[in-house]
């Protein structure tokens, strides 16, 4: 199991998805992505279903500045198929 990572301390990889608690509580999976529009890094909220391939994530998710991400951690993996998943 990860622990959680105080985002003053350290940032996840650009387009890695996490879970990420804001400065609200509120628990989003998101990351961060690399936004031309404002000329740098952002946060995103993801919205419904995203994959991950292992290298770069794609779905629903919503890019905003004013996220306030305290803490991060790791997304687990997902399960194998001999854990079952067929």
């Amino acid at each position: 199991m990860s622990k959680w990572i105080n985002a003053k301390d350290e940032l996840p990889a650009l387009d890695v998805p996490v879970w990420c608690v804001t400065e609200s509580n509120c628990l989003m999976i998101g990351g961060r992505v690399y936004d031309d529009d404002a000329e740098g890094w952002l946060w995103a909220n993801t919205y419904g279903s995203f994959w991950h391939n292992g290298k770069a994530w794609d779905g629903d998710f919503q890019i905003d500045d004013d996220y306030g991400v305290k803490f991060w951690q790791y997304l687990p993996q997902p399960p194998t198929k001999e854990e079952g998943n067929d």
